[in-house]
């Protein structure tokens, strides 16, 4: 009893040792290439936000209702997801060299496509790579989204002119987006989770006359 009690719990902390070293690789990486680059608005000090607020808030974004074998490279992923798109010098061959094939692909899917996006718009293009990307993909995609549209109520009650265009743009495209995915391809539970909560996040930006 004792054996298999001490074998279970080496096991256990050799897994959780792994998750946080990569995990903790992954995010000292983001930050590096991050570094310089901030999200818009400032933090209830009024001071700006670095990048690095949004890959970690979509991470765990992602860890609270997503469950997984491979849940260190999914994390991981969160925090990259962004780098080869917005960082200058980090490609997809730096990530696969970094992290493995199964982030870099990941990764790569996540990362906008420049030609796609002028040919399309932004709102189909991402209606068409949405609804064909994999579901840990599109499940960390959700999870992106949820944190930009996690100000949608305080810009509604703030009024300033700008924010509520910008309300009333972003939460009209995440519909668009979300009735596509729900009509256009099979959801897992994760995915709907997340869906419902983007649902609740846009209500106030599409009541807006």
């Amino acid at each position: 009893m004792g054996t298999k009690d001490t074998t279970y719990n080496k096991e256990q902390l050799e897994k959780f040792t792994s998750f946080i070293s990569l995990v903790k690789k992954a995010r000292v990486f983001a930050t590096k290439a991050h570094k310089g680059q901030y999200r818009k608005g400032v933090n209830q000090d009024g001071q700006r936000l670095e990048y690095i607020t949004h890959p970690v808030s979509v991470s765990q974004i992602l860890h609270k209702v997503k469950s997984s074998h491979k849940m260190a490279e999914l994390v991981a992923v969160c925090m990259l997801h962004d780098t080869v798109e917005d960082c200058e010098g980090v490609t997809i061959d730096t990530i696969r060299d970094e992290f493995g094939g199964l982030v870099a692909s990941l990764v790569e899917e996540l990362t906008s496509d420049p030609k796609g996006l002028e040919k399309f718009g932004k709102q189909q293009y991402l209606i068409n790579k949405m609804t064909n990307m994999s579901s840990w993909g599109l499940a960390i995609k959700l999870a992106d989204r949820i944190h930009n549209l996690s100000d949608v109520k305080s810009k509604v009650e703030g009024g300033k002119p700008s924010d509520i265009k910008w309300v009333v743009k972003y939460t009209t495209q995440t519909n668009n987006i979300v009735e596509a995915l729900e009509s256009g391809r099979t959801l897992t539970n994760t995915h709907k989770k997340l869906i419902k909560q983007i649902k609740k996040l846009i209500e106030p930006g599409l009541g807006i006359k």
